[in-house]
């Protein structure tokens, strides 16, 4: 049953919670703690968690750097746990793949009930869904089962998006700007204007230390993904 975060109803106490989880589960990924993965696959952690991702406002969250919290902090623990405990491998998948699956509606309703409603449209016996049968709970509304991908969701606009070699970053176009993407949390980056007319395609060096940018202005501007610095402009 995990610390009985759920049971207490509305929003406001996961909301009073959130910022004080009885377990700081970082300290415990960092430290080699096993322990960690218990709480990660919680639905009380999750709950509690996807409950920060409430509270942002719309400024912060088009912030560029700003600290990950919410979905955002849970995806990368559950990313840095998998390396961190290879036994444990299928299990953090699985959560990771749900959260990942669920996480527009957890961004958007009261985490902890929509935590538990997802939980119980898991396949009968799975962990979760049986973790959540052991709730108690009044009315339910079900419904239908996401066909999502089991990744995160990240909003992307344009026709052209590029990965980086190793796969960690994503690189997408909006009109005149690049916006460059986490794809293990799916949290913005950064995002740059220097051209002056629509951006068409963008693309990643072979090394990765560089992101080129075509524009109908008739540039290739170069970019460095790491600083988010110019380097350059190729007319």
């Amino acid at each position: 049953k995990g610390h009985g975060l759920i049971n207490e109803g509305a929003a406001s106490p996961l909301k009073r919670l959130a910022d004080n989880y009885p377990v700081n589960v970082r300290a415990l990924i960092d430290a080699g703690d096993k322990s960690a993965v218990d709480h990660l696959c919680s639905l009380d952690y999750i709950a509690v968690t996807c409950a920060e991702t409430l509270r942002e406002t719309d400024q912060e969250v088009a912030e560029v750097g700003r600290q990950e919290k919410g979905v955002h902090r849970l995806l990368r623990e559950l990313h840095d746990a998998r390396k961190a405990f290879p036994d444990s491998e299928q299990t953090l998948a699985t959560t990771a793949a749900f959260v990942g699956r669920n996480n527009h509606i957890f961004r958007e309703k009261q985490a902890g009930p929509v935590v538990l409603q997802a939980a119980l449209q898991e396949p009968d016996g799975s962990a979760l869904c049986e973790a959540a049968k052991q709730y108690e709970f009044n009315a339910i509304l079900w419904k239908q089962k996401s066909m999502e991908p089991n990744s995160c969701t990240m909003e992307l606009f344009g026709k052209t998006a590029a990965f980086s070699r190793d796969g960690s970053k994503l690189a997408s176009i909006f009109g005149k700007s690049v916006w460059l993407w986490d794809t293990v949390t799916g949290l913005l980056l950064g995002s740059w204007k220097g051209h002056s007319d629509w951006v068409r395609c963008v693309a990643f060096s072979p090394d990765g230390s560089l992101l080129a940018s075509a524009s109908e202005d008739r540039t290739v501007k170069l970019w460095d993904p790491t600083t988010q610095e110019e380097k350059g402009t190729l007319k």
